[in-house]
Parts: C-alpha cells; sequence; structure tokens
C-alpha cells in the first residue's frame, strides 16, 4: 500500500486481511526506531467488564517490548491491537507475518 503523510508529524499506510484492516503507523518521533501496527477490531461480545479486563490480564504475561498490546481507540471505545515493529530486527516478511497474525 501506498504510505500517506497523516498530518505533519505521522506516516501511515493501511492494508488489508481477510477483512480486517492493518495499519502501519509512524510518528516523527520514531522513525528511525519503529512501526506500530494497529488493527481495529469489534468490541468483545457478552461481560464488556470482564472481557475488558481480560484483554488488560492478556497485555501483562507477554513480555516482550515488542509484544502485542490490546487498548480501547479513545474516540469509539473499540477493541485496538498494538504491535510495535522495532525497525532495526523486522523484515517486509516479519511485518505481513506479523500483520496476518493480528488478523
Amino acid at each position: 500500500p501506498r504510505v500517506v503523510a497523516q498530518g505533519e508529524h505521522t506516516l501511515a499506510a493501511t492494508l488489508e486481511l481477510r477483512g480486517v484492516p492493518i495499519t502501519a503507523v509512524s510518528t516523527a518521533a520514531a522513525f528511525a526506531a519503529q512501526v506500530f501496527l494497529t488493527a481495529q477490531l469489534d468490541a468483545p461480545a457478552g461481560d464488556g467488564a470482564a472481557a475488558w479486563l481480560a484483554l488488560l490480564d492478556a497485555n501483562s504475561v507477554l513480555p516482550d517490548l515488542d509484544s502485542p498490546r490490546f487498548g480501547r481507540n479513545p474516540l469509539t471505545g473499540d477493541l485496538t491491537m498494538l504491535w510495535p515493529c522495532p525497525l532495526q530486527d523486522i523484515t517486509p516478511l516479519h511485518a505481513y507475518q506479523r500483520a496476518s497474525h493480528m488478523a
């Protein structure tokens, strides 16, 4: 996908894998260091509070600095998966594999 400047200090590109839009985002502060893969997912079904607590617990058991994390989009309340990718350690194939796992 084409990389598009999103404002003055952010670059982003989105591709869709199996119906899930995956966006690669890099901010000015991180241009040389890392890119973030994000996936906007549906909110958990069922007991909302328990589901959100389970996702927050998942954040604590993924020990690596470049492990995926879960959070909420502050604008929509939807589930967001964020996976930091240090640029010195990642190849295009690794980035695609991560995006595929996110989908």
